[in-house]
């Protein structure tokens, strides 16, 4: 299957060249069908489909359940990139990064800024700044050692 292909496209193709092998005499079982099917679809986004396949019990395996699940499979894809396609990707890490736990959006720096031009410090008491940023305060610790 080429990258790209829809997996029930290339399901069909092998059925269609198996039964026009079988028209020419040839006998191609049904569990080479799924088994040349799975084969098939090797990319990575393919790899939990592949392995919840394995897990069907071998006399289930058929391809009429294995075109029901690819074509599930199709649908829940297409169904996932509409959605992603709704939401821009740096648009929902914005509206993740904004908020906190408590559910109230953070500030931004000019919003701190305007804060601190309202605010004093607890070390010097001035306006401007805030304990953490405070010039008095490397001093002070300078007078305790």
């Amino acid at each position: 299957m080429a990258n790209g292909k829809n997996p029930v496209k290339t399901m069909i193709e092998i059925q269609n060249y198996a039964a026009q092998l079988r028209s020419m005499g040839a006998t191609i079982e049904e569990e080479a069908e799924v088994a040349r099917t799975i084969s098939s679809l090797q990319e990575e986004k393919y790899r939990q489909f592949r392995e919840a396949w394995r897990s069907v019990d071998a006399s289930k395996q058929t391809t009429a359940l294995l075109m029901a699940r690819l074509k599930t499979w199709e649908l829940e894809e297409e169904a996932n990139k509409a959605a992603n396609q709704e939401i821009p990707e740096n648009q929902s890490q914005k509206a993740y990064s904004a908020h906190r736990k408590g559910g109230r959006p953070r500030k931004t720096k000019e919003e701190y800024a305007e804060l601190k031009k309202k605010t004093r410090c607890h070390i010097c008491k001035k306006l401007g700044h805030w304990k953490s940023e405070c010039p008095e305060k490397n001093k002070q610790k300078g007078k305790r050692r």
